[in-house]
């Protein structure tokens, strides 16, 4: 697969998504900061006819879930997993290193935090948000549990912060694109931000392409 410039002349993308879900957005996240062209198709959930579990929807992602991307630029290309997604655009439209790095110890240190995300901070706080919100009966045991996990990635993050301005460093990379979605939900899982990882989210809420993916 050859290597294309995130331009101008890059045919538009489309992202499924989903109103209310923070996966979708780290994709948006990306696309804006690669400043590529893209158009969202927003999904439903269920088997209906516009719903992740179609039939249609299946056939090009089995697990039913957004977001998903579709690549008119290579060949109509399908990715699903938002993490997945993430680091097949920085790979082949992140040629200016904008989100990644050409340090290969850093680079590493990128992919590490997304991957937390992705299995850690993210399926937790999910089940946080279930638990809270949409069961359909109390079940506080498993909302101790997974409050007690997310509370424990958010710890973790925000030793990994620190100081730093982003989450590896002194520049918005595609961990920083993983965590932001889900830690701007906090507040919907009644989960507290920790004093860096606020810090952090503050600056990041401050970005251009940030604000346009939220409509600020």
């Amino acid at each position: 697969m050859a290597s294309a410039n995130a331009s101008a002349n890059l045919k538009p993308m489309t992202v499924f998504t989903h109103s209310s879900g923070p996966n979708p957005k780290k994709v948006l996240l990306v696309l804006e900061a690669l400043k590529i062209p893209y158009k969202t198709e927003d999904k439903e959930f269920g088997d209906g006819p516009n719903g992740v579990k179609n039939a249609e929807f299946l056939k090009l992602n089995p697990n039913g879930r957004v977001p998903a991307l579709i690549d008119p630029n290579q060949d109509n290309i399908v990715v699903w997993e938002s993490g997945a997604i993430l680091m097949y655009l920085e790979k082949f439209y992140d040629q200016g290193n904008t989100i990644g790095s050409t340090d290969l110890k850093k680079q590493i240190e990128i992919n590490a935090w997304l991957f937390f995300q992705v299995s850690g901070l993210g399926p937790a706080q999910g089940q946080v948000n279930w638990f809270t919100h949409f069961h359909d009966s109390k079940n506080e045991d498993a909302l101790k549990r997974y409050r007690n996990e997310t509370d424990r990635c958010y710890q973790v993050l925000d030793k990994q912060i620190g100081s730093q301005k982003y989450i590896c460093g002194d520049k918005f990379t595609l961990a920083d694109a993983a965590f932001y979605p889900w830690v701007a939900t906090a507040d919907f899982a009644k989960i507290s931000r920790p004093s860096n990882v606020q810090r952090w989210f503050e600056e990041v809420s401050k970005l251009d392409f940030v604000k346009k993916v939220y409509g600020q």
